[in-house]
């Protein structure tokens, strides 16, 4: 019979009760809670069938910031898709907005997001086709819509100039994310990035105290510092080459002879924020340079934004999509440029 040091003995029996603790109050979190249970939170997969992102078919499932930022409920329809429409009835008449997370409205409410309040602003119905994609994604969600039955005529692109521009031509077949290179980071930030991650889809007790730490301005700046609270001045992209610009400009240009396309721009926050200002500005200007050089149809919500004197305003406080405002903005946006457009008679 092994005998453990009385120190051992206790050190374990500490651990084990520490372990029993956690556990318990996790479920105990879980049960008196239930919207900080991951379980229930917004989640995609991969469509084997046609390699595109998509919700749960059917699911009604939480999008939650632990900062507060934002708390809704999404839900997916039969094609996995959130809208309350189902695009197998979309018409000609009709107008589609495909694009990524800022499209597919993270962290707002389905009656919130621009496709939402440009329908209520025109009148004219919108099917909303956005998910966690990148250009290869918009171009494969409107073959899946129109494979569904929808008729697709008017086509708003929502392009994301974080991470939307890419060199498509040498490897077409990959994500954008794959293509992208982040700023590399140190081998401790990586760690705790993957231990976030790992207690945020496991950990309803996590949410519950980052949630309470984050309201403590104290507790907040160690977080920051320690690589557990990212600030919306840290952002990696929205400066693609030459070469990006011109590829990405060109797939674009392909797709308008298949759509009646506008193309609306989603400024990088670099822009506003980060060391990388000019630099970020400079891509943002050669890439709608670019587009409207090839005669494309091109609504950049930079100038529209900076004419408002507080561009930063329409993010939200801790999480770089829009907020509610955000969206009105861009739904007005569109809503006067396609003025014209939408009044033509069918």
């Amino acid at each position: 019979m092994i005998v453990f040091p009385p120190v051992l003995s206790r050190f374990v029996l500490i651990v084990a009760a520490s372990a029993f603790a956690l556990l318990v109050s996790e479920y105990s979190v879980r049960l008196a809670v239930p919207k900080y249970d991951p379980a229930g939170h917004i989640a995609f997969f991969v469509d084997p069938a046609t390699g595109i992102q998509l919700g749960k078919p059917n699911s009604k499932t939480r999008q939650i910031k632990n900062s507060g930022d934002y708390d809704v409920e999404v839900v997916f329809n039969r094609h996995g898709l959130r809208d309350s429409r189902d695009v197998a009835n979309g018409r000609a008449e009709n107008l589609y907005v495909v694009g990524d997370s800022f499209a597919f409205g993270w962290g707002v409410k389905q009656d919130e997001r621009f496709s939402s309040v440009l329908e209520n602003l025109t009148g004219r119905q919108v099917y909303n086709i956005a998910t966690t994609e990148n250009f290869d994604g918009y171009e494969r969600l409107l073959a899946y819509s129109a494979g569904q039955g929808a008729k697709i005529r008017d086509v708003i692109l929502a392009i994301n100039m974080i991470d939307d521009v890419q060199d498509y031509g040498a490897a077409s077949k990959k994500t954008a994310r794959s293509l992208a290179k982040p700023v590399p980071e140190p081998p401790v930030a990586i760690t705790l990035q993957r231990v976030k991650q790992f207690l945020i889809t496991h950990s309803a007790l996590y949410f519950l105290a980052t949630s309470a730490i984050g309201s403590i301005d104290v507790l907040r700046r160690v977080l920051i510092r320690l690589g557990f609270v990212k600030t919306l001045n840290a952002v990696t992209g929205g400066r693609p080459g030459d070469l990006a610009v011109r590829s990405t400009a060109d797939r674009i240009l392909a797709l308008s002879k298949r759509y009646n396309l506008t193309v609306m721009l989603i400024p990088s926050r670099g822009i506003w924020v980060g060391g990388n200002r000019q630099a970020t500005a400079d891509a943002h200007t050669k890439f709608g340079d670019e587009l409207r050089r090839r005669g494309l149809a091109v609504i950049d919500m930079r100038s529209v934004m900076e004419a408002t004197g507080n561009p930063m305003g329409f993010h939200f406080l801790n999480d770089g999509h829009w907020r509610p405002r955000g969206h009105a903005l861009a739904a007005q946006t569109l809503a006067d440029k396609l003025k014209l457009r939408l009044q033509r008679p069918e």
